[in-house]
């Protein structure tokens, strides 16, 4: 079942063109990588499928034809890094998150830190994490409510290796669990070991 179509998709940015009539379609349980070098447009693509951003053309999601900057249901996002609270655990700042959002319990946040390689009891305060444990952090955030559609911006990022197998298995799973996963990165080998399909992009259009 088709769970994501973009169709001549388009973005400007001063006059620049960021997406160049994009067309991609995305089915239901797969994970599709978008690979790229900076500035390619593939983090473009996904604030466009977040709703965060206005675009040109039409994105549909789940059958639904979304509004340019409409915010989709059940999704969890990873672009850049969230702004976590230096002065709180990992924990906490998770259990702040929770409560914009319903049915979230300490069990799943838990389970959401330690699928990524986290310790929920760990009382470091987020500004002594490394820059791997804030992007372990910045996924959990993501996948808290185990959404029906993930979109996740260079994952690896500072990540040892270690935690790139940690994290390889986390998105097979959920995909095994139904969810819907795209993943910008510029880790050719890491899209290949998990992608069921993945795109280059190369000066806003996909290859």
């Amino acid at each position: 079942m088709e769970y994501i179509k973009l169709k001549n998709v388009e973005k400007r940015i001063k006059g620049a063109e960021v997406l160049k009539q994009v067309n991609l379609t995305v089915e239901e349980g797969e994970i599709v990588g978008l690979m790229g070098i900076n500035g390619s447009g593939k983090s473009m693509i996904l604030r466009a499928i977040a709703g965060l951003i206005h675009v040109e053309g039409t994105i549909e999601i789940a059958g639904k034809q979304m509004e340019s900057g409409q915010f989709p249901e059940e999704i969890g996002v990873l672009i850049e890094m969230p702004a976590f609270l230096p002065e709180f655990t990992g924990k906490k700042n998770l259990q702040l998150l929770a409560m914009l959002q319903e049915g979230v319990s300490n069990e799943d946040i838990d389970v959401a830190m330690r699928s990524v390689g986290l310790n929920p009891e760990d009382k470091r305060h987020y500004k002594k994490y490394s820059l791997g444990m804030r992007e372990r952090l910045g996924i959990a955030q993501a996948i808290l409510k185990k959404p029906k559609l993930i979109l996740l911006d260079e994952p690896t990022n500072g990540i040892d290796e270690n935690g790139i197998k940690i994290l390889k298995k986390l998105l097979l799973d959920l995909k095994e669990q139904g969810s819907t996963i795209i993943v910008a990165s510029h880790d050719k080998d890491f899209l290949e070991a998990m992608a069921t399909k993945y795109y280059e992009m190369k000066e806003g259009r996909l290859v």
